[in-house]
């Protein structure tokens, strides 16, 4: 059953989630520095933040409830500035590489 709540802001991390054969991800969520998690719905705006793995955004939409998992439309976003002072990987093309199923490294200042 979908239950939607209301549209609001989200800032965190754009992470990958899952894979193609090739190593490419496919589907991206952002984690929240209270360790939410919310899958990014797939549409025109959130194929942007593709570019933005492992980057710290503020991303605005609608979010739903399905399966106990939180789901984010995409409607706009912008990069914003960490103020954790981490160092995080300038990779665009972020694969998975051995085990590692977070696609790659970073790294604390």
């Amino acid at each position: 059953m979908k239950r939607y709540i209301e549209q609001i802001p989200i800032r965190g991390i754009i992470i990958p989630v899952d894979w193609d054969q090739a190593g490419n991800v496919i589907k991206a969520a952002i984690l929240t520095g209270d360790e939410g998690e919310y899958l990014i719905e797939e549409n025109t705006e959130s194929q942007q933040l593709f570019y933005l793995l492992r980057r710290e955004v503020e991303v605005r939409g609608v979010v739903r409830e399905e399966a106990g998992s939180k789901i984010i439309s995409v409607e706009n976003f912008r990069e914003t500035k960490s103020d954790r002072g981490w160092t995080v990987s300038e990779s665009m093309n972020i694969k998975r590489k051995g085990g590692n199923k977070n696609g790659g490294s970073s790294s604390l200042s």
